[in-house]
């Protein structure tokens, strides 16, 4: 049990560089210092809650996509599949150009 804590805290730390990246100009964007402390507070609330709803409802819809797919027996034929395609991108370089996003706000 000890080296599943210790994987998941070291999961955890690794993980959080994105979050600092990414989410911390997110967050530290929202509450702006012209602002009461209510309305700081009140907006750095929302902030969070909106977050903490999206992950649980993403969450819970990865979930039972992935329940449904268990129960139908696809969940190990579309695991063999994303695999195939995951090392056909790698190996044949243009093979998926034609599913690639376009556009303006594309690099």
């Amino acid at each position: 049990m000890n080296s599943l804590l210790a994987t998941a805290f070291i999961l955890g730390v690794a993980g959080s560089a994105h979050c600092v990246g990414m989410c911390g100009p997110i967050a530290l964007a929202v509450p702006s210092p012209n602002n009461s402390f209510a309305a700081r507070l009140g907006s750095t609330l929302l902030l969070n809650t909106g977050r903490l709803l999206t992950y649980v409802l993403f969450g819970m819809a990865i979930g039972v996509f992935g329940a449904g797919m268990r129960l139908a027996g696809l969940q190990q034929l579309t695991s063999i599949a994303a695999g195939v395609v995951l090392i056909l991108s790698v190996l044949v370089p243009g093979l998926l150009e034609r599913w690639a996003p376009t556009g303006r706000w594309t690099v």
